[in-house]
């Protein structure tokens, strides 16, 4: 797609431009640089590189769940803990001093953008200002109202020229290199981030051209792109960009980490259909270019959609919208102009119109507004950037194309190679001679190999007669900054003329001489400083000229069949006696239809494959949403096991908490029996202790049996260790088998895509068929591994057509027995050749389609019974016969009024009726049926 992109573009500028002399050498190499191009139709995706797998779960699993710490607290600040410093808390300085600029024309109009005072804190001020026309202005300085000395100053603008003062990269994919510039962005601390479209990322210098870093790449996640047509720094450092296949926009902080994106495809007001050009307002709101839907919309730094501008017919392609003051200025890519709204979105006015001129647009791009207030206009196909004042007049433009890739200079004899890249003839020759083979040239730009003309000489190579023109053109508009060189004498000067029939300029004195050459006298010579409009439009599309040096400069009027080259009349006359000659203009329009016919060719070429990569980026996000849907299955899974688990864990967790409950209870009361025999025994023992130290001889001698008695009701047992029946002493008993499940499977597997040539299909319904007779196969679905497997999203078809490609049968049955399995019934109408065709998902089985030969059906009897009387087991008359479930076979015997069942041998069962008209009797009976 990109490499027809680009073919095509260089085609449709070369056939627009192109002189009748270019015409007729165009069409041989449009088909060379088409000739690598694909220009087969996309087909639909390859099923096998697409899984539309599922999640088989595994019931035998558990999973084992780590916990951490989900963060930390935060402490809250505390004020009266905080730091605080700076002169500023001491002391201050008054600001008294009012200093004023004002700067204005001769006629007292203001001439500047606005004026800048930096007030440096010390005593000096710095002040910027930005004339906006090459005038003679007074600038007045006052403090405190009063003049400074001197003031007001004289200054004399003179007008700017426009130069490159940068330029870095080239074409490629390595780091530094680009494809297709998409935008250019520039932040405050002047680095410069590109949008390099066709690499698909992000491309970050510094202001001196070196590469910093890059980020993205191709593809549809989070911080990948699919073509980026815009690009924008915001106040707050992040990165914007316009990612056009993926219908969205991407933030990005400064150093290229991915922050966040908003919108998608759709023609709502939140959604994009091919976003181009971003700008940011004085807001900070997000301006976006959305083309597709033929809309300005404006969103928060969030992404929220705050309002859009445009409607029914107010723009055609919108490229790119930038806010300057109180207007909103929009570049309308397909009308060539440029459009002007106020902050509201109501439209004001609108300039530009579709050609080369100056002010004359064809496309413009991306929009700017420089230092001075001039609007800066990307005039894409005229390959310049055109400079406005807001209200639509034309300023000035630079950067016409007219430069050599190999010297970097103006184009001297520019020649096109084949594959329509044009170079210096000095600096080719100088190529071919240094780098390349004898015979063929090597591309400087693209690397594509040519013939060397047969002459040898690449001189002989076509001519670039459009670029001739342009930079004589160029020439004439610089003549008032620049000198020309005179193609006489070599001598350069500012006050030159023009010969339109030489193509030569002249200086003031060799013009005298040229003029009184009487070969000279019909000559058109212009002054340089005369030129006007018109004449400029000459210069572009003066005759082309035989570059043959003995021909006299004769107009190329003719074009050679045989030589396929335009020619002079010379040329005609000397070397090419005999050729069928045309009219060179006749040849132009005869090969401008082919060529536009070869362009449409290749437009709907790159249409196609555009459709097929929007199938495709469906088919990506079915996939995406697939994986997410399967995921979402797992997690489901995997939640479910570990509820599983954590109710065990919940159950065993109550057994040992009733099991500790019931031995803590045990335990209690025993403690409690035992605390009370102590408690009675150091009781008893206070008191026998108190009797012994107190008592006298007398009373010892009877202590002792009032002893036994105090001590008679205390439990003189010693206490054992609790009953082991009380207490359970318990432990964890681990379930290994189920440790080890978890250890060894997984959790579950993903179930493989059925593959169509993998299939087994059999069964003799593919090889031989009967007419008006069943017949059957059985097809298996395998996996890419090539085991059985069953997908409810498979679809399985079946086709059966006769040698005409016509329908040969009666409805085909297809039986999903939901494993894989499907059994296949259909039924010949005639006999012949059919083809069965078989498909899984679009895709043959393998050997499919089979031929099937069906054969006329044949009668046979299996079973005859019965003969002519009058007994019950024979006939007089049969007329009809039914079978029912059980096999038994009615028959009404018309002449005997009755009705007979045999069994499936044939044998007499039962008869019943009577001739009669009674209930139960028969007139004559003919039809019978079994219900």
């Amino acid at each position: 797609m990109t490499a027809i992109k680009s073919y095509l573009e260089k085609a449709e500028k070369l056939y627009t431009r192109s002189t009748d002399a270019e015409i007729v050498q165009l069409k041989k190499s449009l088909e060379t640089i088409f000739e690598g191009v694909d220009q087969i139709e996309p087909t639909d995706r390859d099923p096998e590189l697409v899984a539309h797998f599922v999640f088989v779960e595994n019931h035998k699993l558990s999973n084992n769940v780590k916990t951490e710490d989900i963060g930390t607290l935060k402490k809250p600040t505390k004020a009266g803990y905080c730091d605080i410093e700076g002169k500023g808390l001491e002391e201050g300085i008054a600001l008294r001093d009012h200093v004023t600029v004002e700067i204005r024309d001769e006629q007292g109009r203001k001439c500047t953008s606005k004026i800048q005072i930096n007030d440096c804190k010390d005593g000096l001020y710095q002040v910027r200002y930005c004339p906006r026309d090459p005038v003679k202005c007074q600038v007045t300085v006052k403090v405190n109202g009063q003049h400074i000395g001197d003031s007001p100053f004289p200054v004399h603008v003179t007008p700017f020229q426009f130069k490159p003062v940068l330029s870095f990269g080239k074409e490629g994919s390595s780091k530094g290199m680009f494809s297709f510039l998409g935008g250019v962005a520039v932040n405050a601390k002047n680095e410069i981030a590109v949008a390099d479209s066709n690499n698909h990322r992000v491309q970050i210098f510094n202001s001196e051209g070196n590469y910093l870093r890059s980020f993205g790449r191709h593809g549809t996640k989070k911080g990948e792109f699919d073509f980026l047509t815009g690009i924008t720094y915001h106040n707050n450092g992040n990165i914007f960009v316009a990612d056009y296949g993926n219908n969205r926009i991407q933030i990005f902080s400064g150093e290229g980490e991915y922050v966040g994106s908003f919108s998608g495809t759709g023609s709502l007001d939140s959604r994009f259909r091919n976003p181009r050009g971003l700008s940011v307002d004085s807001d900070g709101n997000i301006i976006v270019a959305d083309s597709g839907n033929k809309l300005i919309k404006i969103f928060s730094p969030k992404g929220t959609f705050l309002k859009k501008i445009g409607g029914q017919g107010s723009f055609t392609l919108p490229i790119h919208c930038i806010q300057y003051e109180k207007y909103l200025i929009v570049s309308d890519c397909s009308e060539h102009s440029i459009k002007v709204f106020d902050r509201k979105g109501n439209f004001q006015y609108k300039f530009g119109k579709k050609g080369a001129g100056d002010g004359e647009l064809n496309n413009p791009n991306c929009l700017s507004v420089n230092k001075s207030g001039h609007l800066m206009v990307c005039d894409k196909n005229n390959h310049r950037i055109q400079v406005f004042e807001l209200s639509g007049k034309f300023f000035g433009m630079f950067g016409i194309k007219v430069s050599c890739l190999v010297c970097t200079n103006v184009y001297t004899d520019p020649k096109h190679l084949p594959c329509l890249h044009t170079f210096c003839l000095h600096c080719l020759k100088h190529w071919h001679t240094t780098s390349h083979g004898r015979d063929t040239v090597r591309c400087p730009k693209c690397q594509a190999i040519s013939r060397v003309p047969e002459s040898g000489d690449l001189k002989d190579l076509p001519t670039s007669f459009y670029l001739n023109g342009l930079i004589d053109v160029l020439a004439i508009k610089e003549c008032k900054t620049s000198q020309v060189r005179c193609g006489n004498c070599d001598k350069k000067s500012s006050e030159s003329s023009y010969c339109f029939h030489c193509c030569v300029f002249w200086c003031d004195e060799c013009v005298i001489g040229h003029n009184i050459i009487r070969s000279n006298k019909d000559h058109r010579v212009l002054a340089l400083k005369d030129f006007q409009d018109k004449d400029y439009e000459d210069v572009m599309k003066r005759p082309a000229f035989c570059p043959k040096e003995d021909h006299n400069k004769e107009e190329l009027k003719y074009f050679c069949e045989e030589c396929e080259t335009p020619v002079c009349q010379i040329c005609v006359t000397i070397e090419h006696g005999g050729h069928n000659i045309n009219l060179i203009k006749e040849e132009a329009e005869r090969q401008k239809t082919e060529i536009k016919s070869f362009i449409e060719k290749q437009r709907h070429n790159l249409q196609a494959k555009m459709n097929a990569v929007s199938r495709l980026d469906e088919e990506c996000s079915t996939l995406i949403q697939q994986g997410e849907d399967v995921k979402r299955e797992i997690q489901t899974f995997v939640d479910n096991l570990i509820a599983v688990i954590e109710a065990n864990k919940k159950n065993i967790f109550a057994e040992v908490e009733k099991e500790t409950s019931k031995s803590i209870e045990s335990i209690t009361r025993q403690k409690t029996e035992i605390e009370r025999q102590m408690t009675a025994i150091k009781s008893s023992l206070e008191k026998a202790e108190k009797l012994f130290t107190q008592s006298t001889n007398a009373e010892i001698v009877q202590l002792k049996k009032s002893l036994d008695t105090i001590f008679e009701g205390v439990h003189q047992i010693e206490p054992t260790d609790c009953d082991p029946k009380l207490v359970a002493h318990f432990v964890f008993v681990e379930n290994y088998k189920l440790f080890n499940t978890v250890k060894t499977e997984q959790i579950g597997t993903l179930k493989k895509p059925t593959k169509a040539g993998h299939c087994d299909i059999e069964g003799k319904g593919l090889e031989e068929g009967i007419a008006i007779r069943e017949a059957h196969f059985t097809l298996t679905t395998k996996d890419t591994e090539g085991r059985q497997c069953y997908n409810e999203r498979d679809h399985v078809t079946v086709e059966i057509r006769d040698e005409q490609g016509r329908e040969c049968t009666s409805e085909i049955q297809i039986n999903d027995c939901k494993d894989g399995l499907y059994q296949v019934s259909y039924c010949p109408r005639d006999p012949g050749k059919c083809l069965v065709t078989v498909k899984v998902n679009g895709e043959h089985v393998r050997d499919s389609p089979f031929a099937v030969q069906v054969t006329p059906f044949q009668f046979k009897p299996v079973l005859s019974f019965g003969k002519k009387g009058s007994s019950e087991e024979i006939f007089s008359f049969p007329w009809g016969v039914a079978i029912n479930a059980k096999d038994e076979i009615a028959v009404t015997d018309y002449c005997k009024h009755r009705v007979k069942i045999f069994n499936t041998e044939g044998n007499y069962l039962r008869s019943f009726g009577r001739r009669g008209t009674k209930e139960g009797e028969f007139q004559l009976p003919t039809g019978i049926t079994y219900q």
